[in-house]
């Protein structure tokens, strides 16, 4: 391909480009360098990332086992494990340095939460019209 029919400029190569038709020299490596970064698969988690659960995790797991079973609703199962899978991303993105994401983690977290907490029952009525509720299943 030629300088004048590029589809981005000069220097600018990328596998977007490439994507896009341009068949420079440039554009070429990029979309070689993607493959292999594809066929190569997700990267290994650093060494020091803990196998376990982290401190986030442990502390989400302790307020979850505070609320009482019928918590969240019909979806309060998923919504536990969300929360748990949450912390878990949020301690790793610590460990790894990932400070970026871990803003909107903390914020996702909270919002199932509220949602948990929402859907719990208050008292013994409500406990009540839960169980009722719950044998209709």
């Amino acid at each position: 391909m030629t300088e004048q029919n590029r589809t981005h400029a000069p220097g600018a190569a990328s596998d977007n480009a490439y994507r896009k038709g341009c068949r420079c020299a440039g554009c070429r490596a990029a979309h070689a360098a993607a493959a292999r970064r594809r066929r190569a698969g997700p990267p290994a988690p650093p060494a020091d990332v803990p196998a376990g659960p982290g401190p986030i995790e442990l502390s989400v797991m302790a307020e979850l086992g505070k609320l009482p079973p019928g918590a969240g609703g019909f979806w309060g199962p998923v919504w536990r494990e969300l929360a748990l899978y949450d912390a878990r991303l949020i301690d790793r993105a610590v460990a790894t340095g990932e400070h970026n994401i871990v803003s909107t983690m903390q914020s996702r977290l909270a919002n199932v939460i509220d949602r948990l907490v929402a859907g719990a029952p208050r008292g013994p009525e409500d406990t009540a019209e839960w169980a009722a509720w719950a044998g209709d299943l």
